[in-house]
Formats: structure tokens, sequence, C-alpha cells
């Protein structure tokens, strides 16, 4: 996948677009590599062991999204377009992440998965349950001040 191309982060939208489609597209490699499989959590070391050759870098997927994306840059977005390939993960798009697009991407694949099952609401209870990754990565939905809910408000119609 993509040995010679080198990106930095000089411009931000071409980065992150890179790197979610080499994530993304390593799930589906990893899953075609080791078919049939259940899931890729079925497979040992899919997400930390497992290294792919992108940009002349060696990675891991768990290089990608923990210290490329995650680490450099305060979006919890990444948990939306990050596509794990497991069942309760969030869908993959039809196209590819481009930069000139991408934040209108990232906006839409967070408000799919915002109205969709990432969330239960149980109206009766007055409850709302989330997927676990609210739970895993509480500090990437609340970020400066901000609350859980706050951040499934802006998305959430």
């Amino acid at each position: 996948l993509a040995q010679a191309v080198n990106v930095t982060k000089n411009n931000v939208n071409t980065y992150q677009a890179f790197w979610i489609n080499a994530y993304n597209l390593s799930v589906i490699k990893g899953i075609i590599d080791n078919y049939p499989t259940n899931s890729p959590l079925a497979n040992a070391g899919f997400f930390d062991k497992v290294k792919h050759n992108i940009g002349g870098k060696n990675i891991t997927l768990n290089d990608i999204e923990h210290k490329l994306l995650r680490a450099q840059f305060n979006d919890a977005r990444f948990h939306f377009v990050l596509v794990c390939g497991a069942i309760g993960c969030p869908p993959l798009i039809s196209e590819a992440y481009l930069p000139s697009t991408l934040n209108t991407q990232m906006d839409a694949q967070t408000k799919k998965a915002l109205n969709g099952n990432f969330l239960m609401v149980n109206i009766k209870k007055k409850r709302v349950e989330a997927s676990q990754i609210m739970e895993w990565y509480k500090e990437d939905f609340t970020m400066n001040g901000t609350t859980e809910i706050d951040f499934i408000n802006t998305y959430r119609t």
C-alpha cells in the first residue's frame, strides 16, 4: 500500500485523509488475508503486531490510530471513520476520504453513527447507552471542558 508515498503534517487534511484511507484499506487487506474469519479481533496481533508497509513505514494499525492520528490531532471523529471491521464498528463509506472533503465526510460519518446504533436511547428510563468507545476514549470526547453529551448533541439530529 502506497510504499513510496511521503505525507507530512504540513497539509493536515491530506495527512489525515491519507492515514484514514491507509488504515481502512489495511483492515480490509488483513481480513482478506485471514479469510475465513469471524472478526479481526479473532486474529491475534491484527491491530498491534501485524506490520503494514505504508509510506515507507512498517507500522501497525494501532500505530496509525494512536500515534499518527489521535496523538497528533484532537479529533474524536476519528473513532467514526477508522473502521476496525468488527460488527460494532462504524460502517465503511463507499469512497476514499479526500483532503478537499475530509471535514464534511468525517462529520457525515459521525452523524451517521450517533444517529444510528452507536447510541441506544431508552425514553422510558430517560437513559442513553453509548458504545464502549465513549468509555474507552472518554478523553477524546471531553476535550476543552466539554462532556460526552455535548459531543453527542453536536452531531445528533
